[in-house]
This record gives structure tokens, C-alpha cells and sequence, in this order.
């Protein structure tokens, strides 16, 4: 895999198995070899509100939504992105949450919808060197005034 002298760096991105690494040299030529295994957690990222993931709330209820990622034993960053329902035009982008997993997994941010009607958030994992990327699916939010 190394042509000409000096120090050379092989990487290959490798599905996962068993494998076994042969290292020669040539034309009797030595040095020093090193074997480095850089590996990453595969995550999975889920949101609810209240352990939920289909929620109705009155008009200026701030919502807590919660992210578990699964794997991310060093954290990382997450960002939570929300839509709202357009009745003419269908699911439109609203705006971003951000926030820092840390090592328990876990992140609660609490958000409060600017005005009633159809909302859905999904969180993703953005990954780091030690841990994957990974997304939730959608938790559903209804906004609407309370009924007198």
C-alpha cells in the first residue's frame, strides 16, 4: 500500500466483522509499524414531551422536550429542530434549539409556541470522534385555546 520512503499513514473505513492485518516489507527494508483502531458508538436519538410523543397544550404552555441518545457516553452536541403546520402550504420550518448532551444521555430544553396550531420537533444527535449521528422521529405538538 506504501510507495516510496518515509513514514506513510494507511486508513481504511471497515464495516464490521473480524479482520486480520498482514504488514511486510520490501526489498528488506525495516522500520517501525503501528496498528491504531479508531472506533465510534452507534447512537440512537428519541424526543417526547412528558414521556409522550403526542402532546395538546393551551396557548402560552412552555413544552419540555426531551432527548435520550442511547451510546453517547462522552455527550455531544443536539439540536432540535421544530416545524409548524401551514394549512395552505403544509409543514414549515420554525426555528432551531441547540443544547449540549452530557453524559447522562439526557437533555431537557423547554419551549414555548409562539401561537396556537400544529407543531412537531425532531432531535438529532450531531455525533462527535467517540459517538454517531444519529435523529428521532417527530413528537407531535397541538396548540389551541382552551375551550370555555
Amino acid at each position: 500500500a506504501c510507495n516510496g520512503k518515509g513514514s506513510h499513514v494507511l486508513r481504511e473505513q471497515l464495516a464490521p466483522g473480524n479482520y486480520y492485518l498482514a504488514v511486510r516489507s520490501r526489498d528488506r527494508s525495516g522500520g517501525k509499524y503501528r496498528l491504531q483502531v479508531l472506533s465510534t458508538d452507534i447512537t440512537t436519538t428519541s424526543i417526547s414531551v412528558g414521556g409522550s410523543r403526542l402532546v395538546e397544550v393551551p396557548t402560552g404552555t412552555s413544552v419540555p422536550l426531551t432527548v435520550e441518545v442511547t451510546s453517547a457516553s462522552h455527550g455531544g452536541p443536539v439540536e432540535i429542530a421544530i416545524d409548524r403546520r401551514d394549512p395552505l402550504y403544509g409543514w414549515q420550518f420554525s426555528t432551531v434549539l441547540t443544547g449540549e448532551l452530557g453524559t447522562s444521555s439526557t437533555l431537557t430544553t423547554n419551549w414555548t409556541p409562539p401561537w396556537p396550531g400544529y407543531w412537531r420537533a425532531r432531535a438529532r444527535f450531531v455525533g462527535t470522534p467517540y459517538s454517531s449521528f444519529s435523529e428521532s422521529g417527530y413528537v407531535q405538538i397541538h396548540v389551541a385555546e382552551p375551550l370555555e
